[in-house]
């Protein structure tokens, strides 16, 4: 019964449910497995029913079962079978989630360095790591790393496989903010919001301080309630809002969102520009490096003193951003050129010094290192087929090499 339900279920207990779609009266099994999934995405569930018509199968496969049996078709020796092929499927899900979590608990460069603000982030860290409720505001300047830093708190600060919901302003510029926050109880399985798919885990907001004050405020209050009351009974509600925002606007939202809380602050994390910590590029370039061949074929191993200094010697307006691609294409330059170390002659050209030439816009830096990478591969590769290029050079698919030059050359048409 749904009595017993609530009384003996609770989230990250279970390997398997099953559970029968019609109890009583109704459909209360669907109403239960919606609320599991609310509370447990990787939750394994079983659906069983009598009534096994089209309806009922897809209700229960967009609910979240794994799999919908009709009674009259179970025997018991069929059973045994299927469960342990569901606690298969169940584990490798569950296990795919886990090396999803280890690759971003990695540090992320924006945290890497011995500049004394990141010293302070990480001291912060540190002292708040039993803290899950507490909002966490990261400040720093577009590019500096935001969204990286926020996986690794919450993956840091969370135990398990606890759900990670990302979004930014324009997931609230239109309609209902308190829709898109606690869901549309009429659209059933798809009107899940972005709370109860962050459930017992996180929120990444990006650039908060983007958005009005009355929407910071109602995303405060539906943040600030317990209870999830789309469910009858209604869902305990738990997340942890972590926000980024520009500098110049951290300090005033830092003290909004306290207010809203009923805190006397909020944990905040200021993310220095790569142009304040020059020191720690030499660190960034060899990580970034190291971790780039770990995951590739490319076997180059260094970087020239030389290509260092150029490193360093530019301002990085587009900060870790930029930064990112500028050594990951030097370092497909020199993979293609048969070399083990990047050099000044692999690095994008025209990377100077401060005095020699003013910060350049970095998305035309990004835009022209991809179309300039594109061109080089297919130079030197002229036999190659889509597929290996696409492999060669880390994209996804053989169709992303047009759908990304043309994505460049309609940003900046003075690159073509």
């Amino acid at each position: 019964s749904e009595t017993e339900f609530y009384e003996r279920y609770r989230p990250y207990t279970y390997d398997l449910i099953m559970m029968d779609m019609r109890l009583k009266s109704d459909r209360e099994g669907l109403r239960l497995l919606r609320r599991i999934q609310a509370e447990d995405a990787t939750q394994a569930v079983i659906m069983i029913s009598a009534y096994g018509d089209t309806d009922a199968v897809l209700d229960s496969a967009e609910s979240g079962a794994l799999m919908f049996l009709h009674k009259q078709e179970v025997t018991g020796e069929m059973l045994p079978r299927l469960v342990e092929a569901i606690l298969r499927q169940a584990d490798a899900r569950k296990e795919l989630a886990t090396i999803k979590n280890r690759v971003r608990n990695a540090l992320p460069l924006a945290l890497i360095g011995e500049h004394s603000t990141l010293q302070e982030a990480l001291d912060t860290v540190r002292h708040n790591t039993h803290d899950k409720q507490t909002p966490i505001l990261l400040s720093g300047e577009p590019g500096c790393g935001h969204a990286p830093v926020a996986g690794w708190l919450h993956e840091h600060l969370h135990a398990g496989l606890a759900p990670l919901v990302s979004c930014g302003p324009s997931n609230f510029m239109h309609g209902n903010i308190t829709n898109a926050l606690l869901g549309n109880a009429s659209a059933g399985a798809h009107g899940k919001g972005l709370l109860e798919k962050a459930n017992h885990g996180s929120i990444w907001i990006d650039w908060l301080d983007r958005l009005p004050d009355s929407a910071i405020e109602e995303i405060c209050q539906s943040l600030s309630n317990p209870l999830l009351t789309r469910y009858d009974p209604p869902v305990e509600l738990s997340v942890r809002m972590i926000a980024g925002c520009s500098p110049e606007n951290s300090l005033r939202l830092a003290n909004f969102i306290a207010d809203r809380f009923g805190l006397t602050k909020v944990i905040t994390i200021s993310l220095p520009p790569l142009r304040e910590r020059t020191a720690d590029i030499p660190l960034l370039a060899n990580t970034l490096l190291q971790r780039e061949n770990n995951v590739s074929a490319m076997s180059v191993r260094s970087i020239s003193p030389e290509a260092l200094n150029a490193l360093m010697a530019y301002r990085w307006p587009g900060n870790l951003d930029e930064f990112e691609a500028t050594v990951r294409y030097a370092l497909v330059q020199a993979w293609l050129d048969g070399d083990r170390q990047i050099k000044p002659h692999h690095l994008p050209d025209g990377l100077g010094t401060r005095s020699e030439r003013k910060p350049r816009d970095y998305k035309a830096v990004l835009a022209y290192s991809e179309l300039k990478m594109i061109d080089d591969a297919l130079r030197a590769n002229p036999d190659a087929s889509k597929a290996a290029l696409a492999r060669m050079l880390g994209y996804t698919d053989r169709f992303a090499f047009s759908r990304r030059a043309r994505k460049a050359l309609s940003e900046h048409p003075e690159l073509g």
